[in-house]
């Protein structure tokens, strides 16, 4: 099993003093204990450097930090903000990259040159857990007027049900379907011919058919008598 590495302050402490640690373990375990002295001088020389590139806090609040800042050259703003994904940083209003310094502190990067600073802070799961409680108020809303107006209710549903049935497919009647024009012609040929067979046939009215031809016995005895 790992372990995080702890950091313990001792205290200030003399030339010659003596300390004495002692670790208290369930089980077997090994590791290293690395014992360092703070140069003071060093760190007073880094302090300064850094507070020439401090942020000038303007506002300050819970959840919003707001400052400008001046930086030297090119570099890391180290922040004395527990790290956490609900802090979003803007520099110049245009958002930049955080990550975690030394797997703690909220870090960010800067250009040189003079830079306003606004950071906010948002948790990253309260606008699910916001947008979940108004579904939930809703949905209670709604149960409780349903209760309290089962008739309305009953008349929703009705409405629902007409509007979900099918509409009923347009019915209309068959039409004959029409003969080739082929077949038509040929149906109408056979009745014109039925309709010629059915008239009486028209008598002559030429004066030659209506006189009666001479008898030829007649005409051989005119020739004999002569």
């Amino acid at each position: 099993t790992s372990y995080e590495p702890y950091i313990l302050d001792a205290g200030h402490m003399n030339a010659g003093d003596t300390l004495r640690v002692t670790i208290n373990g369930d089980s077997t375990c090994g590791g290293n204990i690395y014992v360092v002295r703070l140069n003071e001088e060093v760190y007073k020389a880094q302090m300064a450097a850094l507070a020439k590139n401090q942020i000038d806090v303007t506002t300050f609040t819970d959840t919003r930090v707001e400052g400008t800042i001046t930086a030297s050259r090119d570099g890391v703003v180290f922040t004395s903000i527990e790290y956490d994904d609900g802090w979003t940083v803007l520099v110049d209003g245009q958002k930049v990259e955080t990550f975690a310094a030394a797997n703690a502190m909220l870090s960010f990067d800067v250009t040189a040159g003079d830079h306003t600073v606004t950071m906010t802070f948002f948790p990253s799961g309260l606008g699910i857990g916001l947008t979940l409680s108004a579904i939930g108020l809703v949905l209670l809303v709604l149960i409780v007027w349903g209760l309290k107006h089962p008739d309305k209710v009953q008349a929703i549903r009705a409405r629902l049900s007409r509007s979900k049935a099918p509409a009923k497919p347009d019915v209309t009647e068959p039409t004959e379907p029409t003969e080739p024009a082929e077949e038509s012609a040929v149906a109408q040929m056979e009745q014109w011919l039925e309709e010629q067979a059915e008239t009486p046939a028209e008598e002559p009215t030429d004066e030659s058919a209506e006189t009666p031809a001479d008898d030829p016995q007649e005409t051989i005895q005119e020739e004999t008598r002569d």
